[in-house]
Parts: structure tokens; sequence; C-alpha cells
């Protein structure tokens, strides 16, 4: 079986090494896990806030509902008098006759 051999792995390689501070790789994790908590944080303090808002529409929604119920109330009731005064009228002119 042949062994796999690697260029940057053998000693004297002409290749330059990447050298990584030790303090950098020992922060990576730590950063990391901080930087979670804080995703974490903000994707919950956004969820509540679109809960929040949410809430909130449904409210302007419900508002808006009535404003319209009582809308077609009073257009419902502007048309029944012109209703009832064109049939006044057309009893009238009926009279007349």
């Amino acid at each position: 079986m042949k062994s796999l051999s690697f260029p940057a792995l053998k000693t004297g390689s002409s290749r330059k090494k990447e050298r990584v501070a030790p303090a950098a790789t020992e922060q990576q994790p730590e950063f990391n896990r901080q930087h979670l908590a804080q995703l974490i944080q903000n994707c919950d303090r956004l969820t509540r806030a679109g809960a929040d808002i949410s809430m909130m529409l449904n409210q302007y929604n419900k508002v808006i509902e009535y404003y319209l119920h009582m809308l077609n109330f009073i257009r419902d009731h502007a048309l029944e008098k012109k209703f009832i005064a064109y049939m006044k009228e057309q009893k009238a002119f009926l009279d007349r006759k």
C-alpha cells in the first residue's frame, strides 16, 4: 500500500508553513460562543417584537373592520332614507293622478 504524502507536512518542505498565534485560536471558540449567544438573544428580541407588532396589527385590523361596519351602516341608513323619500314621492305622484 502506498502512503499518502502531503508536501506541506513534509519536513524541510520548500513551502512556508502558516503560523497561527496560539492566542487567536484560544479566543476564537469563545468568540463564537459569545456571538452565538448574542444572535440567540437578538432572535428572541425580534420574535417578541414580531409578536407585539402582530398583536398591534390585529388590533388595527379590528378597528378598521369596526369603522367599515359603521360606514356600511351609515350608507345603508342613507340609502334607506333615500328609498323611503323616493317611495313617498312615488305615492304622492300616484295620489295626484
